[in-house]
């Protein structure tokens, strides 16, 4: 039948590239008259490279198509009209990748009866994974250090605020940090916490790792190790305080009892030259 030639001369020289065909679909008798057939034509636009034309231009085109006889054929305009229009359904769907478009090309009928072509377009989201990153902390245990130093105590070490305290309690704290590092490998930190009078007395807290801490022994003989060779402080030996447990007693008793024992022999000594 010469109507679809006629129909896609008609619709390329007025829509270009966004027409894509023009196809018959069936004929059949006319209900009204007999001698007259109904023609079934589909005509096919390209949503994805423009609007699909109105129903009424599309009507319009295949009317003037009539008038100037592109058709070749006898057609009664007033039975031109469309029954069925495009119908463009979006389906989402989720899934881990970039976004992605499929568009089908939709056809209109410009007759009494047509099959639409339903346009599809298929969106993908991206999901985004979120990671958490757990965080742990080793657990610390402290001990409560104080010694006493034979120096002269003013009132200025009372005041946490004062150049004094700041200057002894920098470098009592640089002294012990570096012997408990070489020491202890457990040792995190150390810091001085006041000044007291008699004739001073320091007292510290000492961080260790809570899995590793030393005694009150191995503490006190670290102090008793550099206690000789401080500077611009003393430890007195006898002093040392671990958790209100003196440890350095035993020392000064095991002196004592040395010299005794000298004293003793003296004794014996003076006695025999008598």
């Amino acid at each position: 039948m010469q109507v679809v030639p006629g129909c896609v001369t008609s619709y390329q020289a007025i829509y270009g590239d966004l027409f894509t065909d023009c196809s018959l679909v069936s004929l059949s008798q006319a209900p009204t008259r007999q001698d007259n057939t109904l023609a079934d034509i589909q005509i096919g636009f390209n949503s994805s490279i423009g609007a699909v034309p109105e129903s009424n231009a599309i009507v319009a085109t295949f009317v003037e198509a009539v008038k100037n006889n592109t058709l070749n054929v006898t057609i009664v305009p007033d039975s031109i009209k469309v029954v069925a229009t495009p119908t463009t359904a979006t389906t989402a769907t989720t899934a881990t990748t970039a976004t992605t478009a499929t568009t089908a090309t939709t056809a209109t009928t410009a007759t009494t009866a047509t099959t639409a072509t339903t346009a599809t377009a298929t969106i993908a989201t991206a999901t985004t994974a979120t990671t958490t990153t757990a965080t742990t902390t080793a657990a610390l245990a402290t001990l409560q250090l104080s010694f006493r130093s034979n120096e002269t105590f003013t009132s200025e070490l009372l005041n946490q605020s004062s150049q004094a305290f700041n200057t002894r309690a920098t470098l009592i704290k640089n002294t012990l940090s570096l012997e408990f590092k070489n020491v202890f490998p457990s040792f995190k930190n150390l810091e001085v916490n006041s000044f007291s009078q008699g004739s001073i007395i320091n007292s510290l807290t000492v961080v260790f790792d809570a899995g590793s801490v030393p005694n009150g022994t191995q503490v006190a003989n670290a102090l008793l190790a550099i206690a000789s060779g401080t500077t611009g402080f003393n430890i007195v030996t006898d002093s040392i305080i671990v958790d209100g447990i003196q440890i350095s007693s035993g020392i000064s008793h095991k002196i004592s009892f040395i010299t005794a024992s000298l004293l003793v022999v003296l004794s014996w000594l003076l006695s025999s030259q008598q």
